[in-house]
């Protein structure tokens, strides 16, 4: 067992409050372990190994497999008790300090022949666990140890017997996720027991499912389900929807339109990280309801690079819109959608000429060319002179956008 000797190296007698309020104090420490001494920082169990909830899916599979398990019984609660399991920080630290299991006035109390040992602790959004400990119980237990820190969000603070309802369900999720014999009434009958908050009306929302599972999926999920619709926007129709069978939390962002938002979110992320077959697919071959997909993807049109932006401007839906651009000239200026964007003669290189001969054009002539040309030059310029573009990745951009081997420029005076 390894002996701790802790040396103070800085006395503080300021309470904690004062010292984050300064900013300038503190202790620091070194440890010995064994007969070596080192910084505490460096060698000490008592700190933080942080992870995000999302990052224990791929490193504790078992997780996967109780939520699969638990979705074919309650899709819905799966679904939300799985978001705040993704929602919550993780540290992975030395010993914990005691906190008692039981509950005040409760008949059940303390089994003798039980030696109970703190293994985790849970205060707001963040989740603290003791390696050790969790190294040494089955990789199921270790998933379900996290499945219960996380349903502490479900349980009012206040409750009666609060420890041991939150054991109870627990045990009940365990059993579902082996595969035991409980279908959904159980879930629900003990559910009420345990005062989970949480609506179990799962009869109500046969028609949201869908809808409901993209509000809670992270952005590679909803990427993925937007691929799986034709029309995207179905993702986001609650129309009907009985209000009462969802959670305060779905409520509240569909009440402020979040669904929306988050729809929109994806479609950007989508054709950001996409190669071009793929944007062109989402543009033209998807449905849209009220969704003007042009009109987003030129919200960010200046952050694709320039074979994105040729595929947006190649695509059919583009140039059935393209006749409500207004796209003028005038002298060293250029109009983009009543935007004014000036472009200076004398810091613009030396472009192109239609699609294969490379020669000085006299900047008015930029209105010349065909609308696709147009606008990805004037972007690729745009972002020259802003300094996001070195000469050499200019010349790159372009090479790229037209195959060609060699880009020649020269400066415009």
């Amino acid at each position: 067992m390894k002996k701790l000797l802790f040396l103070t190296t800085v006395l503080s007698v300021m309470s904690t409050q004062t010292i984050a309020a300064s900013g300038t104090r503190g202790g620091g420490h070194i440890v010995q372990i064994k007969q070596e001494k080192h910084l505490m920082d460096m060698a000490s169990a008592a700190v933080c190994d942080w992870k995000r909830g999302e990052e224990l899916f791929s490193e504790y599979s078992e997780l996967n497999r109780i939520f699969d398990k638990l979705s074919e019984i309650e899709w819905y609660f799966a679904s939300e008790l799985k978001q705040e399991l993704k929602n919550l920080d993780f540290c992975f630290t030395g010993s914990l300090r005691n906190v008692s299991p039981y509950d005040w006035y409760s008949p059940v109390g303390h089994n003798r022949s039980e030696k109970v040992i703190q293994g985790g602790y849970r205060i707001d959004s963040d989740v603290y666990f003791d390696t050790k400990q969790l190294s040494q119980i089955s990789k199921y237990d270790q998933a379900m140890f996290m499945i219960h820190e996380t349903m502490h969000s479900f349980l009012a603070m206040d409750i009666y017997e609060r420890n041991l309802k939150l054991r109870t369900i627990v045990r009940v999720i365990g059993k579902i996720g082996k595969g035991e014999n409980i279908n959904l009434k159980d879930l629900y009958y003990n559910m009420r027991k345990s005062e989970v908050s949480f609506p179990r009306m799962l009869n109500r929302l046969s028609d949201y499912k869908k809808q409901l599972e993209f509000m809670n999926a992270n952005k590679d999920e909803s990427i993925q389900m937007i691929f799986e619709f034709d029309t995207p926007e179905n993702l986001i129709d609650f129309n009907g929807l009985d209000l009462a069978a969802i959670t305060d939390k779905d409520y509240s962002e569909l009440s402020s339109h979040m669904d929306n938002v988050k729809l929109r979110d994806a479609l950007i992320s989508l054709i950001m990280e996409s190669k071009p077959d793929v944007i062109q697919k989402v543009i033209d071959e998807k449905n849209y309801k009220s969704l003007n997909i042009i009109q987003e993807v030129l919200n960010i049109f200046e952050y694709l690079n320039p074979t994105q932006m040729l595929a947006v401007l190649g695509s059919k839906r583009f140039n059935n819109y393209s006749s409500s651009f207004n796209v003028l000239n005038s002298e060293d200026q250029i109009f983009v959608n009543q935007k004014l964007i000036t472009l200076k003669a004398d810091s613009v290189f030396l472009l192109l000429n239609k699609f294969k001969d490379i020669s000085l054009i006299d900047f008015p002539r930029l209105i010349e060319f065909p609308q696709n040309l147009k606008w990805i030059i004037q972007m690729v310029i745009i972002r020259f002179q802003n300094g996001d573009l070195s000469e050499s990745s200019f010349k790159t951009d372009l090479n790229e956008l037209l195959g060609l081997k060699e880009i020649k420029y020269q400066v415009i005076m």
